[in-house]
């Protein structure tokens, strides 16, 4: 591990290399080449019946148990492949090993090459069904891995984050990106390092979107019972794993309960009823038209009425606040929108669609708290606008570059937080919501101040850091008489426009921060109290003392400084 950087800098630019998405074509190749993309026909192993791509030619497909005494890496002697695959791995240090977890994966075609001419090779995990080898190239892609429409490929990362790999990514290629910014330089080490089982506990691949375990921790009751799904006989009794955990009842097969081969059904909303006609027997029903029915014998008495108990007080809770941050949501669950009293809703972290999986957002009638921040948005989703309760609506980091007029609709929203996108005007619309308190700009495309925040009366605290303006005027500040907290830094400001004498006493907070200012003249905010303007090029800083508590001006070239009164 001598060859490993442990700095934080570059576990982040790992982190981010994979997150994003994006991974650009970085293939290695022998140790001390130069980087050079994948040739269309890759060298096969002495053993391995390769043909090019052009001619069509098949290839045969070679597969291998995994032996249970195996080295923890693939290329080892003592390893589960057998010797042809670890020569055909040996021979080019772009080819690897990529470990799928879930259902058994599929190639693309059982003997022949890939469109790059990249043998495809499949070996079947000892370590149990969940668990499936392939030997492939950085450029074999998620399309070239899958063949069903279902048959999605996940990445997920430290445990955490998990998102769906588009066809055209590279999954190896993905894996060695991620090592090369762990710090590993040598390709042929990245090869090594990437066939090791145990790195999957730092990032994994799923064939198909694996369930969520994460609510392990809220199970209620679990045990093994006969169960039949639906209200009419056509289903026979089996025995399954059934879990009450949170708001869900989760039912499964003993022998998949942890492949993800589970079916929830949500209780909130729904109903929980014993059955007399049979002993021991409680239904479970799920809220809605399309509700699912379930039918569980319990071994006993007790046992029946300790879940007939605590199911009951699952369907009649009510929920306020729902997190689905980080699940990889596509769009909303069915059954979020049978639950009438969800007020705070967090969506962050996920892959929404404005125009698919947000286009009901209305039917949460008492919605006041909306996080969306971090999604695939790129256009504002308008059935928010339907939702008169909101007060607060966070849209940060999803590319938006237009605001609709429909807007002006939200009269009690109070907090509007539209970070990290790609805004460059706000409509006119915008001043009806008098009830605006923060107003969040912070790194879009802004030249000027907007003229509305002019007219928002209510508005408290302006950020807009990270934006376009190149002058500061003090009339446009003069007319946002509410305005006490300002964040103007990181923007390319260079002068200070004074139009008019009048002090500005409504100012408490100002941040000037890494702009080009070369001299300030503040004498006219009479209340400020926390002045921020580190990292410019001021020769000349003057300011009113009369409230001032905090001030800092590091990282200048300061000849005269001038505060008066002093404080």
């Amino acid at each position: 591990m001598a060859e490993v950087s442990s700095s934080a800098a570059d576990t982040e630019a790992a982190v981010a290399a994979v997150l994003g998405g994006d991974v650009e074509p970085k293939c290695q190749v022998a140790a001390g080449g130069p980087l050079e993309p994948l040739c269309p026909a890759a060298k096969a192993g002495p053993g391995c019946n390769l043909s090019s791509a052009a001619a069509g030619r098949p290839v045969r497909v070679l597969k291998r148990n995994m032996k249970r005494n195996a080295s923890r890496s693939c290329l080892g002697k003592k390893s589960h492949l057998g010797l042809r695959e670890r020569e055909w791995l040996k021979a080019d240090a772009r080819r690897g090993c990529v470990y799928i977890h879930g259902k058994e994966m599929v190639l693309s075609n059982a003997s022949s090459t890939s469109s790059t001419g990249t043998l495809l090779l499949s070996t079947s995990s000892s370590f149990g069904p969940d668990l499936q080898l392939v030997l492939c190239s950085t450029e074999t892609t998620t399309a070239e891995l899958c063949t069903q429409d279902s048959d999605d490929l996940y990445l997920q990362l430290h445990g955490d984050f998990i998102r769906r790999l588009n066809p055209d990514e590279r999954p190896l290629q993905i894996l060695y990106d991620y090592l090369s910014g762990l710090g590993f330089q040598d390709p042929l080490r990245i090869q090594e390092e990437s066939a090791i089982a145990d790195l999957s506990c730092m990032i994994r691949f799923f064939h198909g979107k694996p369930s969520s375990i994460e609510q392990l921790d809220q199970i209620l009751l679990s045990g093994v019972f006969s169960v039949r799904k639906g209200k009419t006989q056509l289903h026979k009794w089996s025995e399954r794993q059934v879990i009450l955990c949170g708001t869900c009842l989760i039912v499964s097969s003993v022998k998949d309960c942890q492949m993800g081969k589970m079916h929830v059904l949500p209780l909130t909303g729904g109903k929980v009823e014993e059955v007399k006609r049979r002993q021991y027997c409680l239904m479970f029903s799920s809220a809605g038209q399309q509700g699912q029915t379930y039918y569980v014998t319990f071994d006993s008495y007790p046992e029946c009425l300790r879940w007939h108990r605590q199911a009951s007080k699952v369907v009649s809770q009510r929920i306020g606040t729902v997190d689905l941050s980080c699940y990889s949501l596509e769009e909303l669950p069915e059954y979020l929108y049978f639950s009438q009293d969800i007020t705070h809703l967090n969506l962050r972290h996920n892959f929404m669609h404005a125009d698919t999986g947000l286009c009901h957002l209305n039917r949460f009638t008492q919605l006041k708290s909306l996080n969306l921040s971090n999604n695939k948005l790129t256009t504002f989703p308008t059935s928010l606008c339907e939702i008169g309760t909101l007060t607060e609506v966070n849209l940060s980091c999803n590319k938006i570059h237009n605001i609709p007029k429909e807007i002006g609709n939200l009269q009690n929203l109070q907090t509007f937080i539209l970070d990290g996108n790609c805004l460059q005007t706000l409509p006119a619309e915008l001043g009806n919501v008098q009830e605006l308190m923060h107003l969040g700009l912070s790194f879009n495309d802004f030249k000027v101040i907007p003229e509305v925040c002019t007219i928002l009366i209510a508005m408290e605290k302006l950020s807009m850091a990270g934006n376009l303006l190149e002058t500061l005027t003090l009339e446009t500040l003069g007319q946002m008489t509410h305005i006490k907290h300002l964040d103007l830094r990181l923007n390319l400001i260079e002068s200070l426009v004074i139009d008019s004498l009048e002090a500005i006493n409504h100012v408490t907070f100002l941040d000037l921060r890494d702009n080009l200012l070369t001299e300030l003249d503040l004498s006219s905010f009479a209340s400020i109290e926390h002045l921020h303007c580190e990292r410019n090029n001021l020769l000349t800083l003057t300011i009113s003392g009369f409230s001032l508590r905090t001030l800092y001006v590091g990282s200048n070239q300061l000849t005269t400084l001038s505060v008066y009164p002093l404080p």
